[in-house]
């Protein structure tokens, strides 16, 4: 099996996007994806449990 390192990207375009990784089929990790949404700032441990508890 060869295995082969997956790039990782911070902000990317989506032309840069579809001509670097969809065209080609290749996989990438876009690294700040979730920065600007709202749970990536609510959700926490100290939130999960409020709202879940400890059991």
């Amino acid at each position: 099996m060869k295995l082969s390192s997956i790039e990782r990207v911070h902000s990317i375009t989506k032309q840069e996007f579809v001509k670097h990784y969809v065209k080609p089929q290749k996989p990438v990790v876009k690294e700040t994806l979730t920065k600007d949404w709202d749970a990536y700032k609510k959700w926490n441990l100290a939130y999960i449990k409020e709202v879940a508890g400890t059991k």
